[in-house]
């Protein structure tokens, strides 16, 4: 039985897991030791525009795996570039490769931020997405 990230009762699970972000978000290398049984572990890093190629690869292989295409959408090369450039990126490697990744996109006036479709002061959408 896992623990869950409880953030109001401060889980133990929670604090280990603010301290691997806090490290890869700061370029520490972190070493995650995901399956006792089989040793395996995932390191988790920061990436940046050198990884673009990458990442699009890997979401080209994930997508051909997947056999509904509403499943996964691809980020394109275009808001990739954006994101390695202005947001934060975390890759998780075994044995140096790249086998996952996740974008943490802020908060800015953009077509990829729908928040700006509402309308702040009674919550009701500007245009249709």
């Amino acid at each position: 039985m896992s623990e869950t990230c409880d953030p109001v009762g401060a889980v133990p699970a929670c604090d280990k897991k603010n301290k691997i972000l806090k490290k890869a978000l700061s370029g520490e290398s972190t070493v995650v030791l995901y399956n006792k049984d089989i040793r395996t572990k995932f390191e988790m890093l920061l990436c940046g525009t050198d990884r673009h190629e990458e990442i699009l690869k890997l979401q080209r292989e994930v997508s051909e795996c997947i056999s509904d295409e509403d499943t996964f959408v691809l980020t394109t090369a275009e808001e990739l570039a954006e994101s390695l450039d202005r947001d934060f990126c975390i890759g998780a490697f075994m044995a140096d490769e790249l086998v996952a990744f996740t974008l943490m996109v802020s908060n800015r006036e953009s077509y990829r931020n729908i928040g700006g479709l509402f309308d702040e002061t009674n919550g009701a959408a500007q245009a249709s997405v």
